[in-house]
Parts: C-alpha cells; sequence; structure tokens
C-alpha cells in the first residue's frame, strides 16, 4: 500500500529584545490511506505548545509550568482550525500525488542519540532520552530494550517536529533507575534504513510550509512566505512582500498562471497573514520576554578520550531554557581553543535543555580550571572551579558507562557513527566504555 502525507507548516522567526531568535512553528499533517490520525500541532523554539487530539475532539497543551499561559486569537482556536485544515490538506495531497504521477521517493536515514535525562546515579530514577534528527519521511519508530528484553512499561514517543532543511525529528524516553551491570537499548526503525524489519513506511511525501518571519513588533515587518514542497523538492512559492508567486515545476505552472494573478488568491494570502502572523507578533513578543530557566551546573573527571593527555574534565550544564548558551574552558585568565570537544544543545523533551563540554588536558600542581557558563538567565557568566583537593569518591562518579553522552556524541544512520565538534577540527573514537549491539541501528548503554 501506497502511503502518502502532506504537512503544513507555519513559522514565525522572533527576536527579543535580548536579541535572542525565536521560532513558533505550526504543523499539520495528513496521510493517504492509512488509519493514522492527522497531526496538528503548535510549536515554540521546537518544544510542542499544543496539539489537535483527533479521536476524543479537543486540543491537548503541553506547556511547562515556567513559561505560564499562552493566548492568542488563532491559539484560541487551534482545533477548530485544524479540523479545517485537515480538509484542505487532503485536498491538497490528492491534486499533488495526481500531477506529481508517482514521483521517485526521497528518504534520508535518521541520525540517533542516547543520552540520559540528568546526571546518573544508582539507585535513583531518571529518564534516558532517545533522539532521532535529520530524517525523510517521518515518522520513525523506537524501541527499548532492558538486558535484551524489550521494555515498553515508562516509555513514550513524541510526534515528528520539522527541521530547518526539510527532515524531521522525534525522540522517544524511558524512565529507568540505573542498577550496575544493566544494559539499555534504543532501536530506530525508519524506511530509509537497510534493516528490512525496519520497512514499516513506504509511501510519498509533500508538504506546505507557511512562514512569517519578523524582527520588531511593528506589522510593517512582517514577511510571509507560503511554500509547496513535495519529495523535500520545492515546487513554487509566495511571498508577501511581491504580492508574486514563484513555480519550479510544470504542473505547477499551469496550476498557479491563472490562480496566482487572481484577486481570491491574494485576498486570501493577506488574510493568512493577518490571521497567522499580524495578529500574533504583540502576543508572542510578550510572552517570550523574560522567559529563562537557569542551568545548574556540574564539574567533573571522566576518563580521557585519547592517550595524549592524562586527564579529562567535562562541564555539564542541565536544565535551562532557553536553547542558546555558551559553555567556555579557563586557564591562566585565558580561553582554551584546543583540546575542547561540546556537544550541541540536547533537549530533554520538556523545554529544558542540556549540553556537556570536554577539556583533555595535563595536571599542574595547585592549578584550578574554571568552566564558563553564559547564558540568557544569568545576568553574568557563572564560572566553576575544578577543585582537584576534593574526595576521590566527589571527583570520580563515573556516568552510566558514560552512555555516550560523556565521551560524545553517537549518532545511528544505518550504521553507527561517531560525531563531535573539536576545535582542533580531529575526530577521536570514544573509549570504549559502553557495549554497542550488531545491529546498525541499535545503541547499548551499560551501566
Amino acid at each position: 500500500m501506497n502511503l502518502s502525507v502532506a504537512i503544513v507548516v507555519l513559522t514565525a522567526v522572533v527576536c527579543t529584545s535580548a536579541e535572542i531568535p525565536h521560532e513558533t512553528v505550526y504543523v499539520l499533517g495528513c496521510l493517504e490511506k492509512t488509519k493514522v490520525e492527522a497531526e496538528a500541532e503548535l510549536q515554540l523554539d521546537g518544544e510542542e505548545v499544543v496539539y489537535a487530539e483527533f479521536q476524543s475532539g479537543q486540543e491537548v497543551w503541553t506547556l511547562p509550568e515556567f513559561l505560564g499561559p499562552f493566548s492568542s486569537s488563532t491559539v484560541r482556536n487551534f482545533y477548530k482550525n485544524a479540523v479545517k485544515g485537515r480538509r484542505l490538506c487532503r485536498d491538497a495531497l490528492a491534486l499533488w500525488i495526481f500531477e506529481e504521477k508517482s514521483p521517485p521517493e526521497v528518504k534520508d536515514a535518521p541520525e540517533s542519540t542516547i543520552y540520559p535525562r540528568a546526571e546518573e546515579e544508582l539507585g535513583v530514577e531518571n529518564t534516558l532520552i532517545c533522539f532521532a534528527n535529520h530524517f525523510y519521511p517521518p515518522p520513525v519508530k523506537v524501541n527499548w530494550t532492558k538486558n535484551g528484553l524489550e521494555v515498553t512499561e515508562g516509555t513514550s514517543l513524541s510526534r515528528y517536529y520539522p527541521n530547518e532543511d526539510g527532515t524531521f525529528h522525534q525522540f522517544s524516553s524511558l524512565s529507568f533507575t540505573p542498577q550496575e551491570g544493566d544494559v539499555y537499548g534504543c532501536t530506530v526503525e525508519h524506511t530509509a534504513l537497510e534493516d528490512p524489519k525496519t520497512r514499516f513506511w513506504d509511501g510519498y511525501f509533500g508538504h506546505f510550509e507557511m512562514r512569517c518571519w519578523f524582527s520588531s513588533e511593528d506589522p510593517r515587518d512582517i514577511e510571509y512566505l507560503l511554500q509547496v514542497y513535495g519529495n523535500k523538492k520545492l515546487m513554487g512559492q509566495y511571498n508577501s512582500t511581491t504580492e508574486k508567486c514563484t513555480v519550479y515545476t510544470q504542473w505547477m505552472k499551469n496550476f498557479t498562471e491563472t490562480a496566482c494573478k487572481g484577486r481570491a488568491f491574494l485576498a486570501d494570502r493577506r488574510e493568512e497573514m493577518k490571521k497567522y502572523c499580524s495578529s500574533n507578533v504583540p502576543v508572542v513578543y510578550g510572552y517570550l520576554l523574560d522567559k529563562a530557566v537557569e542551568p545548574y551546573i556540574r564539574l567533573r573527571p571522566v576518563e580521557p578520550f585519547s592517550t595524549r593527555h592524562p586527564a579529562m574534565l567535562v562541564c555539564s550544564a542541565y536544565d535551562f531554557y532557553p536553547k542558546p548558551i555558551r559553555v567556555t574552558w579557563l586557564r591562566d585568565g585565558q580561553e582554551v581553543t584546543s583540546n575542547v570537544t561540546s556537544t550541541e544543545e540536547l533537549v530533554n523533551g520538556d523545554w529544558t535543555y542540556q549540553i556537556h563540554s570536554h577539556l583533555e588536558y595535563t595536571p599542574t600542581p595547585g592549578e584550578r580550571i574554571p568552566c564558563m557558563v553564559e547564558h540568557f538567565s544569568l545576568t553574568e557568566p557563572k564560572l566553576h572551579d575544578w577543585d582537584p583537593s576534593l574526595p576521590g569518591p566527589e571527583r570520580n562518579k563515573m556516568v552510566i558507562g558514560a552512555c555516550g553522552l560523556l565521551l560524545g556524541v553517537v549518532f545511528i544512520a544505518a550504521g553507527l557513527i561517531y560525531y563531535r565538534k573539536k576545535s582542533t577540527g580531529e575526530e577521536t573514537p570514544p573509549a570504549a566504555a559502553y557495549s554497542m549491539s550488531k545491529q546498525p541501528n541499535t545503541f547499548q548503554v551499560q551501566i
């Protein structure tokens, strides 16, 4: 059975007075010839605000408590608009399938990472996160195992979210209590992976993107862009600045030659711009200003990646919001730019993030090595010194066999690919502090 899907994305990029960019995304997806229900959700900075539960006929809010209530005319009518959009989405999908005449499919395999929600302690409840990124088409399926046995209790799977490059991301979580010797596995299944058992999706995918860009609360500063994609290929777009359409395929050209020039078409686009952009700019600005959560900082030693240096420190920032953050190392008052490795900001699934920076070094007697953290929630940079005089157990508390996180981020994409951002431009394989399964799309961590 061929499956087809269309997705509508409304994106609004915002800058607060602190010059931190923000983004709201309205996502509407629909599938053909499948029992899977349509999907509609509103995101803020990549995090879900509200989604439509079509089976129960209501909207479900997923905002964290620290953000408080969010209200606008669009959001108040979210479910009603989602039902209307679902019908339009299916009509547009049918037209796209007919006109494209079964084009070749485009598939991108997911890159996956597994990491803990918080610093691990034996016997203390925690969460493992399996983050699948840059895949196309959506969705993925995630399976968890403990000591080789499937685990379903305490697991969850998010909806899929769009990336700027046309791909998608999705994450799954597992509640667990670390015990010595346990092995946890995360298997990501997707149609682009080679393993035949992962081929649960086979069909076409198309989507629309309705974007709103603005850098101030002035409605005149808004630019609205409507784009039509098929298999990640841009087929046509409308721009509010020029009020013109640009098309890139013949069938779209034939369709838009008359439609784009009609008064009704322009009136509809102006109404969309007012409804989804102009009316929400003041609300978004007021909602985003001064919303921040201060990071919790943890500085500790881990085993070095290589033998070039006898010691390594990791500086971890947990539970911060918003996403932008800067973590640096200082020696003799100067920023260290070599032998430094960092993860990207990792999602926790509850609007907060974590990041981990590693420093390989040769210890000097009496030296204190500060880690400096800069974030929107802090009035000034926060310094944390590594004090080698602490007791051994405090200085050497290990973390879930490093969980692939403290030793760098491990990605899975039809095979395990190791990736780290390194200031020297070099790549060093991680130490063997965890076990990997032989399955190409499975990653395991051993406690």
